[in-house]
């Protein structure tokens, strides 16, 4: 009788039109996930950066089939050494020290004492993700595995993911875990009045409203819009990172604007924003979003990975490993003085068996919003704000 074993990858975050990067394979990802997730109702907030590292790691064990579902859904358009070397580079520019804003991504492995996972796996975790090794026994200790996991992803995200892997998550059969976490913080440009928030009506959907905090500035900004959206952009202190906000116009849905979101959509809306005087109302938010992507992900096209047709033969010269399930956890709080995000990811593996008057541009409505790094033109995070 074969024996049934898990691995548990959790992670947090991680390139020109022609998509034969590292950043726009991410980015690529970022839009054809939140598409997908964007069929189910409420608020959504993930770092597709987050979600396509932990796999990217999970993908330098996979072979085959297998890592051409991987590879064809998380669009690595780019031979292995490029392209684990591209994380490498990005993740490496990404944690370079910033005095205006904090950005930091960590990886870390977490492995069973004894289990004879294949060196060539490991190294080259270790080399392209910087990931530290840490030996546990899920066999004997798994709460205590479980809560040291815990623990590294709550320092890693400033106390903001707590307990992603819960209870049952991981168990005695399980042999490795995978943790990568991303944390931002930064101030606006222009800091928001607090003195001028008040009470504003929210219109969450035709039949729905709500008071909420709205802030309230009037200020010089990057502005575009077309015959479906308002596309604004506030910078971070130092400019390097950004918000955009894309509101539907009067008359237009939300739905109406991602039934027609891409990258080259998105891609075009940076390309157009132009300096205007804008009076920029925005509601104060906190949101916190766990979700639980397998089926998402076999709804892409990854369908291999979570069969008994799964091989990942390159993490332990078997191919009885296939995941078992992707839990994607995240936080942001967006007030007055500037937004906190950060997010986690985990994947669970078993053995088988212009104008002088100001633009108005009032949020008091469902709207799209991403954290994009200019610098990396890299969608670090993205979101949808259905009901503050």
């Amino acid at each position: 009788m074969k024996r049934l074993f898990s691995v548990v990858f959790l992670g947090v975050l991680v390139a020109t039109i022609g998509f034969g990067t590292v950043y726009d394979s991410s980015n690529l990802f970022a839009f054809d996930i939140y598409r997908t997730l964007s069929k189910q109702p409420g608020n959504i907030f993930l770092s597709p950066f987050s979600i396509s590292t932990a796999l990217a790691m999970a993908y330098i064990g996979a072979a085959d089939n297998t890592a051409q579902q991987m590879k064809d859904v998380l669009h690595f358009n780019l031979d292995d050494e490029t392209l684990h070397s591209g994380f490498s580079e990005l993740i490496s520019s990404l944690n370079q020290p910033n005095e205006k804003y904090q950005l930091s991504i960590a990886n870390s492995m977490w492995a069973q004492e004894g289990y004879p996972f294949l060196k060539e796996f490991i190294d080259k975790v270790q080399k392209y993700y910087s990931s530290g090794l840490n030996y546990v026994d899920f066999a004997e200790t798994t709460e205590e595995a479980r809560q040291r996991i815990n623990n590294w992803v709550e320092e890693k995200t400033n106390q903001r993911i707590k307990d992603i892997i819960k209870p049952g998550d991981i168990d005695s059969l399980t042999k490795l875990v995978l943790t990568n976490a991303i944390y931002f913080k930064g101030n606006w440009a222009k800091p928001f009045d607090p003195s001028l928030t008040k009470k504003e009506t929210f219109y969450v959907s035709n039949k729905q409203e709500k008071q909420v905090e709205m802030m309230f500035e009037s200020l010089t900004a990057a502005y575009t819009e077309d015959s479906l959206v308002q596309v604004l952009e506030l910078p971070y202190a130092g400019d390097e990172l950004s918000m955009i906000i894309v509101l539907p116009l009067k008359g237009k849905s939300l739905e109406d604007v991602e039934g027609k979101l891409s990258l080259v959509l998105f891609k075009e809306w940076v390309n157009n924003l132009r300096t205007e005087k804008v009076d920029v109302y925005l509601p104060k938010f906190k949101m916190e979003c766990r979700l639980n992507l397998k089926k998402t992900l076999v709804a892409m096209g990854m369908i291999d990975a979570f069969t008994d047709e799964a091989d990942f033969s390159k993490m332990d010269g078997t191919t009885m490993l296939k995941i078992k399930d992707v839990i994607h956890q995240s936080f942001v709080d967006v007030n007055e003085e500037g937004t906190e995000a950060t997010a986690s990811t985990a994947v669970i593996i078993n053995i088988k068996m212009g104008p002088s008057i100001p633009v108005i541009f009032k949020a008091d409505k469902p709207f799209l919003f991403f954290i994009y790094d200019k610098t990396h033109d890299l969608i670090l995070f993205m979101g949808r704000l259905s009901n503050p």
